[in-house]
């Protein structure tokens, strides 16, 4: 939005052979409608030296909450809407592969700031929050590194006080 007058300077210049990528005025107003929703996620994905796989999936869930049709209904373009369906089953379809990624879910586990609370607060099924606590202990086998009677013993209350906080 920034930069539309440098865009369409160079759009408009024949010489640049850019012609057919001039956006209209319609385009410049779904731009404006989705910048915020896009803007966030970019900045965050964009930070150097900084790990962002714990927030793939929060980033996503806060990208299909604002494409939600109930959303998308009240406030966007026609336009908009109309690709809003499809959109999100592409976002679906990536957000599927997650399930299916161990690291996705020890990321989100060892992340400081989401841990298990994440998925309890967005209503994840308690097996599947079980699932991906699982996960985690097979890939970090975590009694191998529990050697001494103390630290067996702190892993075995932590795990119980977990797993019964989710009714397992």
């Amino acid at each position: 939005i920034r930069l539309s007058k440098v865009i369409e300077a160079m759009t408009q210049n024949r010489e640049n052979r850019l012609h057919e990528f001039e956006l209209l005025d319609e385009d410049w107003d779904i731009i404006t409608q989705l910048k915020d929703i896009f803007k966030q996620a970019t900045l965050l994905f964009s930070v150097k030296d900084t790990p962002n796989l714990a927030n793939v999936i929060p980033v996503m869930d806060s990208i299909d909450s604002a494409l939600s049709l109930s959303n998308t209904e009240k406030k966007y373009n026609d336009s908009i809407c109309l690709s809003v369906s499809l959109a999100r089953q592409t976002l679906n379809r990536y957000y599927s592969k997650t399930d299916t990624s161990d690291t996705y879910q020890v990321a989100m586990l060892l992340h400081p700031r989401y841990k298990s609370v994440y998925w309890k607060e967005h209503d994840w099924e308690t097996k599947w929050i079980a699932i991906g606590i699982k996960i985690a202990h097979r890939i970090y086998d975590l009694p191998k590194y529990a050697t001494t009677p103390d630290a067996r013993m702190i892993l075995f209350l932590n795990n119980h006080i977990l797993l019964s906080t989710l009714g397992l």
